[in-house]
């Protein structure tokens, strides 16, 4: 394989901010030649705007080509100075957005693996990137919520939700048909954010942090769940104003993230013991003893719920209106991933290794072993096919 050294840009720290330019420069790539589900995040046409794909969360896609069986060839591989444990976003020209535990936002050519700008965050690694319809790209570092230029990188607007140690935005922003951003805080603030001006539009504040990626409902209801160990609160809240709608109290903290089913039932799980299914109003429609996830489920076009039992180590695929078990695949044990379905119903799981799963039996189609675990791999799938992973090694993989 070839091998692009990625370019070290050194400016000062004014120009540094202008054009997005980050203060670590441990990355490079490796190979490349020259050269749907839901509603898709705040209107975006893009191919895989948001983590899970879309403002439901649903990890689905209509649009991908050439899935069938994987032979997971290397197309390239991207190197960072640090591990990926969020989602690649997937812009309309095929740019891949992604962030690296060195506190970098990546912006690098999909079809060459060729890096276009790098952005340095104040922190960065949980929260994944999100694609607006006008093509900005959201990224939450730290305490700052980042609005940048998908060209060259640079800072449109941020907005900082009080600085402070331990302030972070971890959960992945959602935007809204209405042009608000929602966001929250592991302190368990959430907010509401103009998206073109940065400007807040409300707050509200949970029962403790917010740690799982958000969702939003055809009818503009905002879903998170928190993660303190006393509380057990999922919010339902409504995504213009914040006021609060209803409270479903669970059996245990939650970390995960929230996915909503075309006939608005929410799916969610807690740490060490169910997912739950609630419907809209609040009430419960069943739960299934999962054994702890820290993972976002993923819903099939016939309402087939997946998740991922980080205690169990297994994948899960369930019927969306009973609950009931359909089959379980072993994958690893403590993988916090999201699973990402493509249009042929192949389910890629991210484990010890990446695995393509038959989505209707469970099945092992074909694996991806580079030699690191995608335990906390949320694969974006693009509009030919290609498969685009991070690794805990803090590269980031796409393969065919």
């Amino acid at each position: 394989m070839k091998r692009f050294d990625s370019m070290i840009f050194v400016a000062i720290a004014a120009i540094a901010v202008m054009v997005g330019c980050g203060g670590n420069d441990t990355y490079s790539v490796k190979g490349g030649s020259g050269g749907s589900g839901g509603s898709g995040g705040g209107g975006s046409s893009a191919p895989w705007p948001k983590f899970k794909h879309d403002n439901q969360n649903t990890g689905r896609t209509a649009v991908a080509a050439g899935i069938a069986h994987k032979s997971f060839a290397i197309t390239w591989e991207f190197v960072t100075g640090g591990g990926i444990a969020n989602s690649a976003a997937i812009g309309t020209d095929g740019t891949i957005y992604f962030v690296s535990t060195d506190s970098n936002v990546y912006a690098v050519n999909g079809a060459t693996g060729a890096e276009k700008w790098h952005f340095a965050l104040d922190r960065g690694g949980n929260s994944s990137p999100l694609i607006g319809a006008d093509g900005t790209i959201y990224v939450g570092g730290g305490p700052v919520l980042h609005a940048l230029s998908p060209t060259s990188g640079a800072e449109i607007w941020h907005f900082d939700v009080q600085s402070g140690f331990g302030n972070n935005i971890i959960a992945t922003p959602v935007l809204t048909a209405s042009n608000v951003i929602c966001l929250a805080d592991d302190r368990g603030i959430a907010y509401g954010v103009d998206a073109t001006t940065g400007t807040q539009i409300w707050t509200f504040t949970a029962s403790s942090s917010i740690e799982g990626p958000m969702a939003v409902a055809a009818d503009g209801t905002l879903y998170f769940s928190t993660g303190d160990d006393t509380t057990f609160n999922f919010y339902a809240l409504d995504s213009a104003t914040g006021a609060q709608k209803w409270i479903f109290n669970a059996d245990d903290f939650m970390e995960g993230g929230v996915a909503i089913a075309s006939d608005g039932t929410i799916y969610f799980g807690s740490r060490n013991k169910n997912l739950f299914a609630v419907n809209p109003n609040g009430t419960m429609k069943w739960t299934y003893a999962l054994g702890g996830t820290r993972s976002t489920p993923a819903i099939g076009a016939d309402g087939t719920v997946y998740a991922i039992s980080d205690t169990n180590g297994s994948c899960v695929a369930l019927n969306g209106a009973t609950g009931a078990k359909i089959w379980e695949t072993s994958i690893v044990q403590d993988a916090v991933g999201s699973p990402a379905i493509a249009s042929d119903g192949s389910l890629f799981v991210g484990g010890d290794k990446l695995y393509q799963l038959n989505g209707a039996t469970g099945a092992q189609i074909s694996v991806f072993n580079p030699g690191t675990s995608f335990r906390d791999a949320s694969p974006s799938i693009g509009v030919d096919g290609t498969i685009y992973a991070g690794g805990v090694n803090g590269h980031m993989y796409a393969v065919k």
